[in-house]
């Protein structure tokens, strides 16, 4: 940034109209009819962050090039199509994951349960018993840290949402015109 010049912070959200005045070095410029003469320049920012461009941008882009508006809408709803597709993707690949989980852990408690029944029956029943604890103890104990694990995470995005929006009430007081 230059010296003496002013730049507004920007924003991620929303539509947001900055102006600042860039004063420059005050030149001394002799006229003609014996006074001074000074320059200064204004600038303005037009900030947005959506999917869809603003109207007034939309209309500016279709003067300019007949048709942009319909493709200006038709990219934004392909990448929306896709967006969504990854996702319902990712969803449906998190919900197998799950079920192949629950499967394999329910085949390894019968195993455990069943070798535990197995040692009991051949005269070994404290290696039995060991067995067939573990094979109680550590699938509650995965619930458990599994349930830990995901209130933990889901107050973390809590926070992080609320602090977002203290931000954005923050910001949005503070750039009334």
């Amino acid at each position: 940034m230059g010296k003496g010049r002013r730049r507004g912070n920007r924003k991620n959200t929303g539509i947001q109209r900055k102006g600042s005045n860039i004063e420059l070095p005050q030149q001394n410029i002799p006229s003609s009819q014996g006074r001074v003469l000074a320059a200064s320049r204004r600038t303005e920012q037009f900030l947005y962050s959506a999917p869809i461009p603003p109207p007034q941008i939309v209309a500016g882009w279709e003067q300019v090039l007949t048709g942009s508006a319909d493709r200006i809408l038709s990219l934004t709803e392909n990448q929306s199509k896709h967006r969504q597709g990854l996702e319902d993707r990712v969803v449906d690949s998190n919900i197998k994951n799950e079920g192949r989980g629950q499967l394999l852990a329910f085949i390894f408690c019968i195993i455990v349960v069943l070798s535990g029944t197995f040692l009991i029956y051949s005269g070994k029943s404290a290696e039995g018993l060991v067995a067939l604890c573990a094979a109680m103890v550590v699938p509650a104990g995965l619930f458990i840290y599994a349930k830990v694990q995901g209130k933990q995470e889901l107050d973390s995005k809590k926070a992080k949402l609320t602090k977002a929006q203290e931000r954005k009430q923050l910001n949005s007081d503070t750039n009334l015109p």
